[in-house]
């Protein structure tokens, strides 16, 4: 089991930021592993709202928040033969915002174990509650769907090198714009010109791929020979070298 605490806090303390994990592992037998975590977050501060400044002032308006966040994730990892399956749940909560996550993994080991095949499937239930945004009435609550898939393979070199691609493709189906912000027209007549912001509807639907290939290689480091400054021989190499 694990704690950590992390803060952040910016100058005059506009925003600040303190985050508290708890981690544990347990092996329940040979072949099964239990690990979560839970998250608690808590963020307060100002944020400007991204309109103009009022007249006479060079200060931009800005929108106080406060807000706290709990999360929590639960995985199973099961060996059968050369399969290691790692299904998870996972849960968000805040003011105005709430999320649940299922995923399935696979990695299959073959070839002498040297080769691993990756591949899962994720999917994610969010709900937009009004919380403090003027864009939404009392009543009203807005839903999200993500899906993603993704592929990889991993691909042992030598003693020391490591080969890795990954594949992902996702698409997302909901409310996919931001409670906080407002979609038309908006005059701000106090500007030394007449200015007008024009914004379109956010989309209803949106899809997402990425891949990723990463070559990794460490060597030990040689001494070649002594030498009264102490120096020591580095063996030439394109790869970065790992200090363990």
């Amino acid at each position: 089991m694990e704690f950590k605490y992390e803060q952040y806090q910016e100058d005059r303390h506009r925003v600040e930021v303190n985050t508290g994990l708890l981690q544990f592992e347990k092996s329940i037998t040979a072949a099964l592993t239990i690990k979560g975590q839970m998250v608690y977050d808590s963020i307060s501060g100002a944020s400007p709202t991204g309109g103009p400044p009022p007249a006479g002032s060079p200060e931009v308006p800005v929108a106080r928040l406060a807000d706290v966040r709990y999360a929590a994730t639960l995985e199973l990892s099961q060996r059968w033969g050369n399969h290691a399956i790692t299904p998870q749940l996972a849960f968000s909560t805040e003011s105005d915002y709430d999320s649940y996550g299922i995923s399935l993994t696979d990695a299959i080991e073959f070839n002498r174990r040297n080769t691993t095949l990756t591949l899962g499937a994720t999917h994610n239930f969010d709900t937009i509650y009004k919380g403090n945004s003027p864009y939404l009435s009392s009543k009203r609550t807005k839903k999200k769907d993500t899906t993603d898939l993704i592929a990889g393979v991993t691909q042992l070199l030598g003693p020391k090198t490591i080969l890795t691609i990954n594949g992902t493709y996702g698409w997302s189906e909901g409310y996919l714009s931001d409670p906080t912000k407002a979609s038309g027209s908006t005059v701000f007549p106090t500007w030394p010109e007449r200015f007008c912001l024009q914004t379109r509807g956010p989309p209803t639907s949106r899809a997402k791929s990425s891949s990723r290939a990463s070559h990794n290689s460490s060597r030990p480091l040689t001494r070649a020979w002594k030498r009264p400054t102490g120096f020591i021989t580095i063996p030439s190499t394109s790869s970065p070298i790992r200090f363990r």
